[in-house]
């Protein structure tokens, strides 16, 4: 499978994505988060470029589950964000494209978010599996689950978990 990430390069509003079969390795990840990063985010990987977009709109498209990082990439430096996958499999919701991705700030933090949310998510869909609770429910808690972070909840999710329409942080 690989740890795949998409490596997003801001230049004058547009964004030009890139892609990489490793570039969610241990190693590129923890260099992300040093003053050293933009030279082993290059160098670390085969990056391939995918598409050119205005704006941040590769996020609301990403595919949350096969990639394992995000690298925004700016003048200011590089923001790390975890695509964390809303999909169900045990009850067939397998959408790609349901999942928010979420700002993290260090290598740990990255690891235990990950981790916690995966538990969290296999719970709730042990009450969905029941009869106990809805898909819609289950995201609705995935959501509340992350709301002292900052992420993008892309507007697809937001319309079928019932969400604000605003509630894209």
């Amino acid at each position: 499978m690989g740890e795949r990430a998409l490596a997003a390069c801001r230049y004058r509003g547009t964004y030009d994505v890139y892609h990489a079969q490793w570039g969610a390795r241990p190693d590129i990840l923890t260099a992300a988060f040093e003053s050293t990063a933009s030279t082993t985010l290059v160098d670390g990987c085969d990056w391939q470029w995918q598409q050119r977009c205005s704006g941040p709109a590769f996020v609301e498209t990403l595919d949350y589950l096969t990639y394992e990082a995000v690298y925004i990439i700016s003048d200011v430096g590089i923001s790390v964000g975890l695509p964390l996958w809303f999909g169900l499999p045990a009850v067939g919701e397998c959408d790609h494209g349901l999942g928010v991705l979420v700002r993290v700030e260090s290598r740990d933090e990255f690891r235990k978010l990950r981790k916690s949310f995966r538990r969290l998510k296999a719970h709730l869909c042990d009450g969905v599996v029941a009869g106990a609770l809805t898909t819609e429910t289950v995201w609705r808690c995935l959501c509340g689950f992350l709301a002292d972070r900052e992420y993008h909840c892309p507007r697809a999710l937001r319309v079928r978990a019932g969400l604000w329409p605003g509630d894209n942080r």
